[in-house]
């Protein structure tokens, strides 16, 4: 019976029933024709703007600078014909790439054939897409944390940080990748975190943008070449000398320290120029009134080979201007298994003139009212710690410093490339 009237419903083609199911159809067909172009211009932009991104990311990620924009427009344009889905390829206008302000901008069409809407509409649907990418963070870190996990870069007590022209870069993650206590004062172009800044104290200045969930920083010294030395030979071994009622000044010379470098109680500490390669021990440093050295360079290697440095009145040494260590103050062996501790304390003044670059170190870093403001000064380290009352300024301007334009480029911290639009 119910069989019987079903097929006499659709049998009858007398009444109303046809014109209805007419009607309807067209909506219907209709609306299904605009879900299909609808998911197919929504593709179309999601599916460009991923390859835009990823175009202008790696360009600018190779360097957009003057001199390199050709090669940077290749490696824009070879990425986003690798990126593109097939099925637009071939639709796409040819894109055009500038670069305005120093970003790099791709813009092009991707024109969208439609379905049913073109019965009411137009055939195609044309999407603009653009992309924009620069290196927004400033190109200079003056105290960069390489580490992975925990704190990266601490700063606590009652320091006052002056760094208007470089920033705080720290790869750490979690909540703490840069930790600041206390009622310190900072002064820097910006402060930047694979994890999280966190902040704590009753009366911090903070004179800096923060920024979170940063890419992490590659080490801008991972190519840097060590200086040789015949790792058979050793100048000095064990090295142990402390002051006495004759002998209150010392003056080092540069060559290799086996089993390290230990000075105690001299008033004054002056490091002749040269290379001082201190192997397998530590380079343990302390005096009652200064530590000096013009043109020298440390560099640290083999096992528990680490830095302490203090002076009653003042620290002030000074990287060399040549040589295999040119720009470079201290180095350390980046090939290290255990995290050695560091630290460099004056009680007046800290002068260093170069970059501290110790990856296998957490380095402390402390001081009081410093009258010297160097041009260049970079610190690189597992991770870094800035504490006490001291008032530390930092600079990266190699030219005014007089070094040459190779250590720049050697030594430079590249910038991060983001998307601006």
């Amino acid at each position: 019976m119910r069989n019987n009237i079903f097929l006499n419903f659709l049998s009858n083609i007398t009444g109303n029933v046809v014109t209805i199911f007419a009607v309807a159809a067209v909506p219907v067909m209709f609306a299904g024709g605009l879900a299909i172009d609808y998911s197919r211009i929504s593709s179309a932009i999601s599916e460009g703007q991923d390859a835009a991104d990823s175009a202008v990311l790696a360009a600018a990620a190779a360097g957009i600078g003057s001199g390199k924009q050709d090669a940077a427009t290749k490696i824009a344009m070879d990425m986003l014909n690798g990126n593109l889905p097939v099925q637009f390829a071939s639709k796409i206008s040819d894109p055009v790439i500038t670069f305005p302000d120093k970003t790099i901008v791709a813009n092009f069409d991707i024109e969208i054939p439609t379905t049913l809407t073109r019965i009411l509409y137009k055939d195609t649907v044309k999407v603009h897409i653009m992309a924009q990418a620069g290196k927004s963070i400033l190109a200079t870190a003056c105290v960069i944390a390489l580490g992975k996990n925990g704190t990266g870069i601490s700063i606590n007590g009652s320091p006052t940080l002056s760094m208007p022209n470089c920033m705080l870069y720290s790869n750490k993650e979690g909540s703490k990748s840069i930790n600041i206590e206390g009622s310190a004062v900072i002064d820097a172009s910006g402060m930047c975190s694979v994890g999280a800044t966190q902040l704590s104290g009753g009366s911090l200045t903070i004179k800096s943008e923060s920024e979170s969930n940063c890419p992490p920083l590659d080490d801008p010294l991972a190519g840097w070449t060590p200086p040789t030395f015949d790792s058979s030979l050793c100048n000095y071994t064990n090295f142990n000398n402390s002051s006495s009622r004759r002998n209150k000044n010392i003056s080092m010379q540069p060559g290799i320290y086996c089993g390290g470098m230990v000075l105690d109680g001299f008033k004054n500490v002056n490091f002749e120029p040269g290379i001082y390669i201190i192997k397998d021990g530590p380079m343990i440093v302390k005096s009652k009134l200064s530590l000096f050295g013009e043109d020298v360079g440390f560099y640290l290697t083999g096992v528990d080979s680490y830095i302490t440095l203090s002076g009653s009145a003042s620290i002030d040494l000074a990287a060399a201007k040549t040589g295999e260590m040119a720009g470079v103050l201290f180095a350390q062996d980046p090939v290290t298994t255990v995290i050695q501790f560091s630290n460099i304390t004056g009680n007046s003044t800290v002068s260093l003139l170069g970059i501290v670059y110790l990856p296998g170190s957490h380095f402390e870093l402390s001081g009081a009212s410093p009258t010297s403001v160097p041009p260049v000064t970079q610190i690189i380290a597992h991770s870094v710690e800035i504490r006490g009352k001291s008032s530390l300024s930092f600079e990266s301007d190699w030219e005014a410093a007089g070094y040459p334009t190779k250590a720049t480029e050697a030594f430079g911290v590249n910038g991060v490339a983001r998307l601006i639009k």
